[in-house]
C-alpha cells in the first residue's frame, strides 16, 4: 500500500517537472497538451495524497495538508500560465491561417495562362463590389427607416406633452405650475451636478494632501522589507529581508535600521550635538550611529551652503541633560585612537556645524589598534571619537547584572550639556520603539494577506533582545486594537534566540528594558526564548554554557550552519545569524509542547550584519578553521 511519505516526493518531483515543461512550452519546445497531461497526473496524485491524510497521525496531518495545499497552488498557477500561453498560441495560429487564406485568394488560380485567370479574377472582384454596394444600399435604407421612425416618435411625444398639459388643466394645474415644476427639475439637476463637482474637488484636494504626506513619509520611512519564501530542510520559512532595508541619508540597514529609525528621521537642526554610547570595538550599533551622525553633518553642510549660514535651531530638550562639561574627560584619553579626531573636532571653527559621536570601549587588542578593520575602521572613517577605558573602569561605568542601564552613568558628564543624547549598548532603550512599531505593522499586514489564519512564530536573533521585546509590545498593542474593533484574531508570537549570553541573561535584559519603557516586567508579557535542546551532545565548552555559543568565539558548528544556509541561498553573519540558526535547526522537527516554534509557520527576521562577514572569516582563518584559499575567495 502506498503511503503519503512515499508518494509526496514523487508528487513534488512531478510539480518541478511541470514547471520545467511550462518553460519549454513558452520557448516553443514542447506542445501544451503534454504539459496538461503532466498536470492532470499531478492533480490525480494530489487527490490520492489527500485521501491518505486520514491515515496519518493528527499531529502530522496538518503539516502534510499544508504541503499538499502548496503543491496544489503551484499546480494551479502552472496550469493557468499554460492555458494562457495555449490561448495565445492558438489565437496566433488562427490569425496566420486567416491571413494566409486572404492573401492566397489572388494567387490560388495563377497559372501559365495568366490572362484568362486575371480576367476571371477581375470579374469576380466586380461581382464582389456589386454585392458590397447592394449591402451598403440596404444599410442606408435601414438607417433612413430608423430615422423616420425616430421622427414619428418625436411627433408622438409632442402630442403626449400637450395631452399632459390638458390633463393638468383639467385637474387644476395651471401652465405656470407646470412651468414651476419644470424649473424645479432643472434646479435639482444643477444642484446634483454642482454637488458632484464640489465632491470631486474636495476628493482631489484630499488626495493631493495624502500624496504629499506619502511623499514626505517616503523620504522618512523606507518601503517595507520584502518577504521571501525559502524551503529549509523541507520546511517553509518566510524570510523577512531586513538586511535589504536601507534608511535614507545614513544608508544603515538590518536590525539597526529598525532601532535607530526615529534617530535617523530627526532633522539635522534638531539633532543632538553629541551622541554618546559604549560597547565592543566591532559593534554593529557603533557603525550605525557613526553613519547617522555623519549623515547629519553632511545635511548641515548642505543646508549651510544653501541658506548662507543661518542660525541653527536649538534642539528640543529630549536629550541627556547634566550639569556641566568636564574637560578632563576630553583630555584623559588623549593617547588613544580617538585623540586625533577629538583634537580635530575641537579645532573646528565655531560657525561650522559639527555633530559628534563619542564611543567608549575596552582597551583594543594590539593587532586591532595597529590595523583597524571591519566596523571599527568604517566608524572611524565616519568621524567617530573612540574613548578606551580600562576593564575595571568599563565594568564600573557600564557593567551590572543586566549588562548596563538605559540611563547614563551618574559620574559620566555629557560632552555638550543639554544637547547630548545617551544611547545604551546596542540601542537598548525606548528610542527603538518607533522602528519596532513599523516592523510590527509590516508583519501584521503581510500575514493578514498570506497567513490564511495559521499561527505564526516570528524568530529573530537577540543580543540585548531590544528588538524582540519592543516588537512583542508593538504586536500586543495592535492585537488589542484589533480585538476592540472586533476584527479577526491572529495568533502571532515572537521568539528570540539568544546569541549573547544564555536564556537567563536574555530574560534579565528584557525585564529591565520592559520596566524602563513603562511595562510591568512580567514574564508572561515577554517574547518566548528558544533554548538549546538537552538531548544534543555538545562539546566541553558548550556544555559549560548549557549549549549556548560563546559570543564572537569561532566554532566549527557555526561554520557548518553558515555553509548549509549559504547552500540554501540564505547569507548569514557569524555573530548572530549562524548561532541563531544553529539553535533553530535543533528544534526543526520538534513537536514538544514547550517548543515555541512547534506546529507554527515560521518567519525569520534577517537582521543583516553581512558587512562584517569578511573580518569574521579572518578570525576563523586564524583559528585554523578555514582554509586559506576559501578565506581569500569569501573575502
Amino acid at each position: 500500500m502506498t503511503s503519503i511519505v512515499e508518494l509526496f516526493p514523487k508528487s513534488r518531483k512531478l510539480a518541478y517537472d511541470t514547471k520545467q515543461q511550462l518553460a519549454q512550452v513558452q520557448n516553443g519546445l514542447l506542445c501544451p497538451s503534454e504539459l496538461f497531461i503532466s498536470l492532470d497526473e499531478l492533480s490525480r496524485q494530489l487527490d490520492l495524497l489527500e485521501n491518505l491524510l486520514n491515515k496519518e497521525l493528527p499531529a502530522q496531518r496538518e503539516i502534510w495538508n499544508r504541503k499538499i495545499l502548496e503543491l496544489r497552488e503551484d499546480a494551479s498557477s502552472t496550469r493557468r500560465q499554460g492555458q494562457l500561453y495555449d490561448r495565445m498560441v492558438s489565437s496566433g495560429i488562427r490569425q496566420r491561417r486567416e491571413r494566409d487564406e486572404l492573401m492566397a485568394r489572388r494567387r490560388k488560380n495563377r497559372t501559365n495562362n495568366g490572362d484568362m485567370n486575371e480576367m476571371q479574377q477581375m470579374v469576380e472582384e466586380g461581382d464582389s463590389l456589386a454585392a458590397s454596394q447592394n449591402m451598403m444600399n440596404d444599410l442606408l435604407a435601414s438607417g433612413q427607416a430608423s430615422l423616420s421612425n425616430l421622427v414619428g416618435q418625436r411627433q408622438r411625444m409632442r402630442w403626449v406633452t400637450r395631452k399632459m398639459f390638458d390633463i393638468g388643466n383639467k385637474v387644476g394645474l395651471s401652465n405656470s405650475t407646470m412651468r414651476m415644476i419644470e424649473r424645479r427639475d432643472a434646479t435639482d439637476a444643477y444642484l446634483v451636478f454642482g454637488g458632484m463637482i464640489v465632491t470631486l474637488l474636495i476628493e482631489s484636494k484630499l488626495k493631493a494632501e495624502a500624496d504629499a504626506v506619502a511623499d514626505e513619509n517616503l523620504g522618512r520611512y523606507p518601503s517595507p522589507s520584502s518577504v521571501e519564501r525559502v524551503l529549509i530542510r523541507d520546511r517553509l520559512v518566510f524570510l523577512k529581508r531586513d538586511d535589504c532595508l536601507h534608511l535614507p541619508g545614513s544608508n544603515i540597514s538590518g536590525n539597526k535600521a529598525r532601532k535607530f529609525l526615529s534617530l535617523n528621521n530627526l532633522p539635522a537642526e534638531q539633532f543632538p550635538d553629541a551622541i554618546v554610547s559604549y560597547g565592543g570595538p566591532q559593534s554593529n550599533a557603533m557603525v550605525a550611529l557613526a553613519a547617522i551622525v555623519s549623515s547629519k553633518n553632511a545635511e548641515l553642510r548642505d543646508d549651510r551652503g544653501s541658506s548662507g549660514g543661518e542660525q541653527i535651531m536649538e534642539p528640543p530638550d529630549i536629550f541627556w541633560e547634566l550639569d556641566a562639561l568636564d574637560d578632563e574627560i576630553q583630555e584623559r584619553d588623549s593617547s588613544n585612537i580617538g585623540s586625533s579626531k577629538t583634537a580635530t573636532t575641537n579645532d573646528k571653527t565655531a560657525d561650522e556645524p559639527q555633530k559628534r559621536f563619542i564611543y567608549y570601549t575596552k582597551p583594543l587588542p594590539r593587532y586591532l589598534r595597529k590595523n583597524p578593520n571591519g566596523n571599527l575602521l568604517r566608524a572611524l572613517a565616519l568621524g567617530m571619537e573612540i574613548r578606551t577605558v580600562s576593564h575595571d573602569e568599563y565594568s564600573r561605568l557600564f557593567g551590572g547584572l543586566h549588562g548596563g542601564s538605559s540611563l547614563a552613568p551618574a559620574d559620566l558628564d555629557p560632552p555638550v550639556p543639554g544637547k547630548s543624547l545617551w544611547v545604551p549598548q546596542g540601542g537598548a532603550c525606548g528610542i527603538a520603539k518607533p522602528g519596532s512599531d513599523v516592523l510590527a505593522r509590516e508583519i501584521i499586514d503581510y500575514w493578514t494577506l498570506h497567513g490564511k489564519g495559521m499561527p505564526l512564530a516570528v524568530c529573530l536573533p537577540g543580543g540585548t533582545c531590544t528588538t524582540a521585546l519592543l516588537l512583542q509590545r508593538s504586536l500586543d498593542a495592535i492585537m488589542d486594537q484589533r480585538r476592540k474593533q472586533k476584527e479577526k484574531a491572529m495568533d502571532i508570537r515572537v521568539v528570540v534566540i539568544p546569541c549573547v549570553g544564555d536564556d537567563e541573561y536574555a530574560m534579565r535584559q528584557m525585564i529591565s528594558l520592559d520596566k524602563a519603557v513603562g511595562g510591568a516586567g512580567r514574564k508572561e508579557d515577554l517574547p518566548w526564548i528558544l533554548k538549546p535542546r538537552s538531548d544534543v551532545e555538545y562539546g566541553s565548552a558548550r556544555r559549560r554554557s548549557r549549549g549556548y555559543f560563546t559570543f564572537g568565539q569561532p566554532s566549527k558548528a557555526l561554520l557548518e550552519t553558515y555553509d548549509e544556509m549559504n547552500s540554501e541561498n540564505v547569507s548569514l553573519d557569524l555573530l548572530y545569524g549562524a548561532p541563531a540558526w544553529s539553535l533553530l535547526l535543533q528544534h526543526w522537527r520538534s513537536r514538544e509542547s514547550d517548543c515555541p516554534i512547534a506546529g507554527r509557520q515560521l518567519m525569520y527576521i534577517h537582521s543583516g550584519g553581512l558587512e562584517g562577514v569578511a573580518s569574521q572569516l579572518t578570525r576563523y582563518k586564524h583559528k585554523n578553521l578555514l582554509p586559506d584559499a576559501r578565506a581569500v575567495q569569501t573575502s
